[in-house]
């Protein structure tokens, strides 16, 4: 029965997936399978679930009569507690995780309560039901990524209104406190447990931030902290007076009272920040804000700090010059975290101060105060202990100088350092602008690793560093990172004087024309960073050419990441350029992705010319990778001329780094070219096309990833230029470099696969002849590129090579079936005959009446390959039995008989059909000749099996011809082998029905004249037998010549047996 029912709950499912209005209104259905899941057996209860969840999308436009009974269904299964009879709880996770599949699937993303019901989800028990719950909240904010990304039209979902969504929870959280869902721990009391609680707080955020008109992004802290400004502004404009707000605060301020949470705590750092009468609620409580200034937590630290420094500097002069004495007192602490802690404070609080004393503009010498004197003395102690902290030895205090580094860069983004310059006669052990910066330097320094150049992060993070520090107080980083956006802030700044001239000259002048790799991708990624921050500047603009130049050179770099780096960088040189320019950068980007050529460089000794370990060790064990030490073992091995087939080999190498960096710049331009690129596209699709089955993966990799930008719609795209993809594999498949080789016949497998090949027929003849040649490379991997080729174009072949093709079938077949008799039967490749011999045999079969013209050249080739394909192993065993006469005529019988039934055998009996005097004059030459010097038993009596069959289809077409294969036949009765002599026999025996009655008469006197004069048993034997032949298939002619044949007979039948 229980079967039964899990089966019957299946089935309801089913059905109402399948005709979902005979449900829409019964939402009692739901109930009734809800219930099931709480009362039926675990086997039976899967079945419900499967069911449950095959009807969801059923209800999914649920009238609002039914809306309200759908929520409470659900709410109620969130939070069921089913008490048994005994009073035990059984818990019912299946319930819940469907109940998340209904508030997900039912409602529409800005439906309040079933958010509510999500949110309450996220603290279940079970994590399978969390980790639906969660999907189903964020994935408003997934499907807007990816409608962004894609550009697509359709709106994106939306999520609540955050006015809404606030009030909504605060009422449900208020009751809830008075119920026993309440979440007690120590002293305070929350309406929801602390998982949930902080879900809620980051799902109010997103509907804040998509409130702002901005698109959620929960990725992390800091992008969550991107949004911030967008937030501010919202706020200020918007929200000014309503009540959501605070309620808002007083909802995080609730949790962190009595739970700790990352989240939760930036949360209230940036609505502090944003909301300046927030900060004056919370004055009172520095304490508290000190409890997470002094965390264990480096994230909880960070952000008590600036809440801290927030509310501090909106309190008076003498507060502040107290907050700043208390933390310097705190940094000779004996608790590790308060010294850590107090360094981050004092980094934000004077870092705030100085912002927002900049931006008051009460920076008048004359009426600065007391306190404001002995604040910026106080500033500049600070100052001088923090820098004091980055000279600590590293070993023991990695920690505290990470943070003293975090403090002194926040205090410099907001103002100048309050201390003096310094210079190259500063006194031992003084604190000024310059030691700081040597310091950092020297920690720099002493963290990095010369001999591992994959330093990308450190780069990034020191180019951004160099990118602010030419832009000055025009860098965006100098702005209220909470309040104020970077587009708002470079209108309101303007600085007349800055570095960048300077700092981009010194990069295309020194750095990336350094013969140091590591430094040149090092300046690679320090112009990009200066090239994305400052393409507006004038500095940048008047220079672009020269850095489209740069970029162009490290393109050609050995490193990938260089070559990647670089790449974006003419990305975005391509945005900021004029028209004329992006016409030059597509056309030299195009060239040397054709060409692989390269801007000339200069070789000195520590010019690096392989990659380290490319070539191996020299014999003492030292490196072969620069020009020095290529030229050292030249002259090591006393062979001079070495050096230059090292340079070859490295311009060789060269010249593909150049195409695989070229791929790079090109497809981050492509998606943006189109019209340049237009004109070129036919040049740059076949190559590009073999390009992308490269042996070499990062070379594949990179040519796919233009390829993918470039070409919009792949299959329209190659049908289009099939041509000229085919003429350029062709032309490459016998390249001089093994790779080109190995990409054409990888390219030609791929291009041929069920593609239509009309355009293309006059190329086959040619793409067969340079497959087979290739087939027999001298490298293995060609070799098994070459077979891959082979196959798909065997198939491509004998698909198009098809009567039903009408005239184009009769083209490819007149075109491909001379190919393959030329060039893959005479091979001596057994792989290439093989491959020939079977492409050739399935075309015979669907070309029918087009294999006409190359009959006779075809039923040649495969009577000699009958002999030629035969297992070796039979002439062995021919060999051994050679003595016993009996056995070998046993063994011979059996080798004709399966030589019969061989597919070449069937071919050639299929070909008899199309025959005619046409075909027989080129054909009978060529078999007289195969019958007099063919090899091979399998050969010679297929020959005679052939003519018997040509005997039956075309007698009268044969008559002129039979006297010729008469000849050739009687020549072959002298043969060795007996079965032979008894094959030729037959056919004799045959052809004398369309011979002339002179030709038989001459047969018969040649037998007579054979039998009297020669003294050889074999001979006699086989004039018997053909007499015999004769006799039996044509008795009426024997008749007719029965004066010469009788006599012989009775002659011959009195001769006494051996």
């Amino acid at each position: 029965e229980a079967k039964l029912r899990n089966l019957a709950y299946v089935a309801v499912g089913k059905i109402v997936r399948r005709a979902p209005q005979l449900v829409k209104k019964d939402v009692a259905l739901v109930q009734k399978f809800f219930d099931a899941m709480s009362k039926e057996d675990p086997e039976t209860r899967l079945g419900v679930q499967e069911s449950l969840s095959l009807m969801a999308n059923a209800f999914k436009d649920i009238d609002p009569s039914c809306q309200s009974l759908m929520e409470a269904l659900i709410m109620q299964n969130i939070e069921q507690v089913v008490l048994q009879t005994n009073g035990d709880v059984k818990d019912q996770p299946q319930s819940r995780l469907m109940s998340v599949q209904y508030a997900r699937t039912v409602f529409p993303s800005d439906h309040i309560p079933s958010r509510y019901i999500l949110l309450l989800a996220c603290g279940d028990t079970k994590e399978d039901v969390r980790v639906e719950a969660m999907k189903a909240l964020h994935i408003a904010q997934t499907k807007e990524k990816e409608i962004e990304k894609n550009s697509t039209k359709l709106p994106p979902p939306k999520l609540p209104k955050f006015t809404d969504m606030m009030k909504y929870i605060s009422e449900k959280g208020s009751l809830r406190v008075k119920t026993q869902n309440k979440y007690v721990i120590g002293n305070y009391t929350l309406p929801f447990i602390p998982a949930t609680y902080e879900e809620m707080i980051l799902y109010l955020h997103m509907c804040l931030s998509q409130d702002s008109g901005q698109i959620p992004d929960m990725e992390s802290l800091a992008t969550m902290q991107t949004q911030a400004p967008g937030i501010a502004k919202y706020i200020r404009d918007n929200l000014q007076g309503d009540n959501s707000i605070q309620t808002y605060f007083d909802f995080i301020k609730t949790l962190l009272s009595a739970v700790s949470g990352s989240s939760a705590m930036y949360c209230l750092v940036e609505l502090v920040a944003i909301a300046p009468e927030m900060a004056s609620q919370i004055v009172s409580q520095t304490d508290w804000m000190k409890n997470y200034m002094f965390s264990s937590k480096d994230d909880l630290k960070e952000f008590g700090s600036q809440m801290y420094a927030v509310v501090i500097c909106q309190q008076s002069k003498d507060i502040i010059k107290d907050s700043m004495e208390e933390l310097m007192k705190n940094l000779n602490h004996k608790g590790f975290e308060v010294q850590m802690g107090s360094v981050i404070g004092l980094g934000y609080l004077i870092g705030q101060y100085l912002n927002d004393r900049s931006q008051s503009c009460t920076m008048e010498v004359d009426g600065t105060s007391k306190v404001e004197e002995e604040i910026k003395s106080i500033i500049t102690t600070c100052l001088q202990k923090l820098a004091a902290i980055l000279l600590l030895p590293t070993e023991s205090n990695v920690s505290l100088k990470m943070s003293a580094c975090l403090s002194l860069g926040e205090i410099g983004r907001n103002a100048q350092l309050l201390l003096p310059s310094g210079g190259g006669d500063d006194g031992e052990g003084e604190i000024t602008k310059l030691s700081i910066v040597t310091s950092l330097l020297k920690i720099l320094k002493s963290g990095s690793e010369p001999n591992k150049p994959k330093q990308f992060e450190l780069h990034m993070t020191t180019g951004e560093a160099l990118v602010c520090a030419a832009q000055g107080r025009q860098s965006s980083a100098a702005r209220d990172l909470w309040t104020e956006s970077e587009e708002d802030y470079r209108n309101r700044v303007t600085v007349k004087e800055t570095k960048v001239e300077w700092y981009l000259e010194s990069l295309l002048n020194k750095s990336l024309v350094s013969s140091n790799p590591h430094l040149r991708q090092a300046a690679c990624i320090w112009l990009l960073a200066l090239t994305k921050t400052c393409g507006p500047d004038p500095a940048v603009q008047s220079k672009l050419s020269q850095i489209q130049g740069a970029f162009m050179r490290l393109l050609s770099e050995n490193d990938d990441i260089t070559q990647d780096i670089a790449s974006k960088g003419l990305g975005l040189v391509y945005e900021i350029c004029t028209p004329e320019q992006k016409d030059s950068l597509v056309s030299e980007l195009v060239d040397t992705l054709m060409t692989g050529k390269r801007v000339k460089h200069d070789f000195k000794g520590d010019t690096t010319v392989f990659e380290e370990g490319s070539l191996g060790k020299s014999p003492d064990g030292g490196s072969l990778s620069t020009y020095k030490e290529l030229c050292a073992i030249a002259n090591d091995l006393n062979q001079p001329d070495l050096i230059y087939k090292f340079m070859h080999l490295a311009n060789h190498n060269a010249m593909w780094n150049s195409r695989k960096g070229a791929a790079f710049g090109f497809s981050t331009i492509a998606s943006q070219a189109g019209e340049q690129l237009r004109p070129y596209l036919a040049q740059i699709v076949p190559r590009l096309y073999r390009y992308q089955f490269d042996p070499n993966p990062k070379i594949q990799q990179a040519m796919s990833s233009i390829w993918n930008a470039l070409i919009q719609d792949n299959k329209d795209a190659v049908d289009k230029f099939i041509s000229q993809i085919l003429y350029d594999l062709n032309k490459n498949l016998t390249s001089t470099q093994w790779r080109i080789r190995e990409s054409s016949c990888l390219a030609v497998n791929d291009l041929l696969r069920g593609r239509p090949l009309d355009d293309v027929v006059d190329q086959l003849p040619e793409l067969w002849e340079n497959c087979l040649r290739v087939r027999d490379d001298i490298k293995e991997s060609v070799r098994n590129a070459a077979d891959l080729a082979c196959r798909s174009l065997s198939r491509a072949s004998i698909k198009i090579c098809d009567i039903n093709y009408g005239k184009l079938g009769e083209k490819a077949t007149r075109l491909v079936m001379p190919c393959l008799l030329k060039h893959s039967l005479q091979s001596s490749v057994s792989e290439v005959r093989a491959i020939g011999l079977s492409t050739m045999l399935k075309i015979s079969k669907n070309a029918g009446p087009l294999l006409k013209p190359n009959i006779p050249v075809l039923v040649t080739a495969l009577l000699e390959a009958v002999s030629g394909l035969e297992p070796q192993v039979l002439n062995y065993f021919s060999l051994q039995v050679s003595s016993n006469q009996k056995d070998l005529e046993k063994l011979d019988s059996a080798r004709i008989a399966a030589s019969r039934m061989s597919p070449m055998m069937e071919t050639v009996n299929y070909c008899v059909q199309y025959i005619d005097s046409d075909v027989l004059v080129e054909l009978v030459p060529r078999l007289t000749d195969l019958i007099k010097s063919g090899i091979g038993i399998g050969t010679k009596a297929g020959c005679s099996s052939f003519v018997i069959q040509l005997v039956h289809h075309c007698p009268q077409d044969l008559t002129p011809f039979a006297g010729k294969l008469m000849s050739a036949f009687l020549a072959g009765l002298s043969d060795r082998n007996s079965s032979v002599r008894k094959t030729y026999a037959s056919a004799l025996g045959h052809l004398i029905k369309v011979a002339k009655d002179s030709s038989v008469e001459k047969l018969i006197i040649k037998l007579k004249s054979w039998y009297l004069d020669k003294e050889d048993e074999a001979a006699r034997h086989a004039c018997g037998l053909t007499l015999q032949s004769m006799c039996h298939q044509s008795q009426d002619i024997m008749k007719r010549h029965a004066t010469q044949a009788v006599p012989l007979a009775f002659f011959a039948m009195h001769e006494k047996k051996p």
